[in-house]
């Protein structure tokens, strides 16, 4: 589900400093996924198709990690752009994305510059079993594939298996968290 336009701009407005106070989550951004560490790379080529690509920056406000997303296909198409806050943890989460214009993204980078706490390049494969691939290029030259299946109840999650590209689940492991590989793989 997409956020409301009005929860989308509170959130914009604390992203940007006009607030100070964090939206309070409604129930658009509940997810319920199962993750899991991936063998290598060649595993993951070999069975799924490279979607697209992005660009994750990671920054503390006001306590609160915030990640910005720039997307894309090509480095010379078109870029779309967005703000990701998650919490809560394991299997259901909740998630809350604003999109931006570009010139909110740059603003906002440049404005919280010595904020910057992580990055990671990442290359989006769409799976063969339904669930998605995140290959994360670090800045520390270090690369970590991490695959995530999304369903709609926690029942249905249950019946979460290992694909054969897997090496195992990490739902409940902090360290395999986006937001903190990030963090921990920044510098050299």
């Amino acid at each position: 589900m997409k956020p409301s336009k009005d929860y989308e701009q509170k959130e914009l407005d604390f992203l940007s400093g006009k607030s100070k106070n964090r939206p309070i989550k409604d129930e658009h951004g509940v997810e319920i996924e199962r993750t899991y560490l991936c063998k290598d790379e060649n595993a993951v080529k070999v069975n799924g198709k490279l979607s697209h690509h992005t660009i994750s920056y990671i920054y503390n406000i006001n306590g609160t990690d915030v990640r910005l997303v720039d997307k894309y296909v090509n480095l010379k198409d078109a870029h779309t752009y967005k703000s990701v806050v998650k919490s809560g943890s394991g299997m259901k989460r909740t998630e809350s994305n604003s999109s931006m214009t570009e010139k909110e993204f740059k603003d906002f980078q440049q404005k919280n510059a010595d904020k910057l706490i992580g990055e990671a390049h990442n290359d989006i494969y769409f799976m063969w079993d339904g669930s998605v691939v995140l290959v994360r290029h670090y800045p520390n030259g270090k690369t970590i594939s991490t695959g995530e299946k999304e369903y709609d109840s926690e029942a249905a999650a249950q019946e979460f298996k290992l694909p054969p590209w897997a090496v195992k689940e990490v739902t409940d492991d902090p360290k395999y968290r986006g937001n903190k590989m990030a963090i921990d793989n920044f510098r050299k």
